[in-house]
């Protein structure tokens, strides 16, 4: 279950000067290379033209493996012609891997930044590691779509969905991030179909690159060039757009009953059946059929609590969101029957309420020098992304719904993207191995000193308290009484013994 990894960048190697394949990893084939080549964004490729530009992308190459790509803005270019250098990591995942990770894309991605595995190599080496992951994705990932949903509503987001489904290209305008807006379609689609929606959040359209969910030009005589160079289907996330789209396709349809019920249905009823060799061709007549199982109640709404979803069980709790929600008596009942089952589901917590985090002062930096390929297998070294003193917007990263009621310094405008990507994927983490999940306190017990060498000091240090007030919660909850459950509560010491057992290192 190894990923293969090459990166495309500005360079100057033995084959010449400019944007070329620079490194690859043995996996990588000669056909996949020339893919890549051919794919690669060179100059002037992402719509921000800032430091702090990133954009997700992902494809599937015709030797049938998954391309996962995080391209950025790393420093000078190397021509000296002007702008900042375009630079791109591509992840290549054979069909086991995007099993184990739901067919997206965007969870390979999370999952290889969390691991330290996304970087930009001061020296590019000409052969690049293999490497693998640890651990699986859920088979989908509630808080981008619950993100989405709050921001479209129900029907919104349902009528986003028929603009997808009905169009071949699809190309994103609306002013809502590209990044909010994909990982939530993608994640309203069964795993088996996902591979089928290649997709950017940040380049150019280009003719090299076919992807099917890509981002409209902001400028009008730009965007209709584009417009009519793919043959798109324009994707307006206005609510004006969107409240003139019929819903027609029975995918949609359903899930606009499914979300806009009092009580939303947690997509993973819907994709808990695996469903080998259903394609999107597949999908209307399979969501005319589960929403005839959803009406005629053949398809429970009662979903087990959720320790990211409620903080105290009790007849009325609260969501996510902060709404308040009231249990019917069976469903308290269901959940009190199951629960003994349903580990993950156990690590309850209190939430505190958000407060504003208090202003920090700018930080300077240096400009990162330009990129040199080696010849020397061993002549290389991991640096950090260059500088991004703006933070992404708050829907861009996957951050955890367990944290969407915390506020802490991470999440200020001054801390590159970087660090702030690296800090919510931390979260998930620590989150998933409080709730009992054995892969990811592997993962932590790998990942927490890497953390720890290269986040600064007030970051880890507010991150440690988060993560210190939940794992206690969990445990106290779970060492004795009517909710005791010692192996939850083991975990939970676990990461509480690993945590607080080293202290972050200053940054020089």
């Amino acid at each position: 279950m190894t990923l293969d990894q090459a990166v495309f960048t500005s360079a100057r190697t033995s084959r010449g000067d400019g944007y070329q394949l620079v490194a690859r990893s043995e996996g990588v084939t000669e056909d996949e290379a020339q893919q890549l080549t051919a794919w690669g964004p060179s100059h002037d490729s992402l719509f921000d033209p800032g430091p702090s530009a990133v954009s997700y992308n992902a494809w599937m190459l015709p030797s049938g493996r998954l391309c996962a790509s995080r391209t950025i803005s790393a420093g000078a270019e190397f021509s000296q012609r002007g702008g900042l250098r375009v630079y791109t990591q591509f992840l290549l995942a054979g069909p086991d891997v995007v099993e184990r990770f739901a067919g997206n894309p965007f969870a390979i991605l999370k999952a290889a930044l969390a691991d330290g595995q996304l970087n930009v190599l001061e020296r590019v080496p000409p052969h690049l590691p293999q490497f693998t992951l640890a651990g699986r994705a859920s088979v989908a990932d509630r808080t981008a779509v619950d993100r989405l949903r709050s921001r479209l509503g129900p029907l919104g987001l349902a009528a986003a969905m028929e603009v997808v489904l009905a169009g071949e290209n699809i190309a994103l305008t609306g002013g809502l991030s590209p990044y909010l807006v994909y990982s939530a379609v993608i994640n309203c689609l069964p795993p088996e179909c996902r591979p089928e929606f290649s997709f950017t959040t940040g380049l150019r359209f280009s003719v090299r690159r076919k992807l099917r969910l890509f981002v409209a030009p902001t400028d009008d005589s730009e965007r209709r060039q584009v417009l009519r160079a793919s043959r798109c289907t324009l994707l307006d996330t206005s609510d004006a757009a969107l409240a003139a789209v019929r819903i027609e396709h029975g995918w949609s349809a359903l899930l606009r009953a499914a979300l806009a019920a009092e009580r939303p249905l947690d997509l993973t009823v819907l994709f808990s059946q695996p469903r080998p060799g259903l394609t999107t061709e597949g999908l209307d007549q399979l969501g005319n059929e589960l929403a005839a199982d959803l009406a005629n109640g053949k398809i429970s709404r009662v979903c087990p609590l959720r320790a990211t979803d409620y903080h105290r069980i009790t007849d009325s709790v609260y969501d996510a969101g902060g709404m308040k929600v009231t249990l019917s008596p069976e469903a308290l009942a269901q959940w009190r029957a199951t629960r003994d089952t349903r580990r993950e589901n156990q690590a309850l917590r209190e939430t505190k309420p958000a407060s504003d985090p208090p202003p920090k002062p700018e930080r300077r930096r240096t400009a990162p020098e330009p990129i040199e390929a080696s010849d020397d297998a061993d002549d290389f070294s991991p640096r950090r992304v260059p500088a991004r003193p703006a933070r992404p917007a708050a829907d861009d990263p996957s951050r955890s719904a367990a944290t969407a009621t915390v506020s802490r310094v991470s999440a200020d405008a001054d801390l590159d993207s970087d660090v702030v990507d690296k800090l919510e994927m931390l979260d998930d983490l620590v989150f998933e191995a409080i709730e009992g999940k054995r892969e990811s306190l592997a993962r932590l017990r790998k990942t927490w000193p890497q953390m720890l060498a290269t986040l600064g000091p007030q970051a880890i240090e507010e991150s440690r308290l988060l993560y210190v007030e939940r794992a206690t919660a969990v445990w106290a909850q779970h060492n004795s009484g009517l909710l005791r459950q010692p192996d939850l509560a083991a975990s939970a010491l676990e990461v509480l013994t690993l945590i607080l057992g080293a202290t972050p290192k200053t940054r020089a």
